[in-house]
């Protein structure tokens, strides 16, 4: 496999359990918001970001998750959107 592959692959993955991991602890939305905020300065793609996010629907607060979907589309306030 690719090594940059690979990378990707496990960054994304470190994306998807960081957020799980603050929505099992009950981080407040806003917080969790600066975690994809983080990740999106760091290189993650926008099409990769809601399509980890859509992963984690099944598995988590499918609420939170759709929130946190909300802001990497755009389909909320314009100050909260994250690209």
């Amino acid at each position: 496999m690719d090594k940059n592959l690979n990378d990707n692959m496990l960054y994304q993955q470190t994306f998807m359990d960081c957020i799980a991991q603050q929505i099992s602890e009950n981080h407040n939305l806003l917080d969790i918001r600066k975690t994809l905020v983080y990740f999106k300065n760091k290189g993650i793609s926008k099409d990769c970001m809601y399509a980890c996010l859509q992963k984690l629907r099944y598995t988590n607060n499918k609420e939170v998750i759709l929130e946190l979907m909300d802001f990497v589309t755009g389909f909320c306030r314009s100050d909260l959107a994250i690209y």
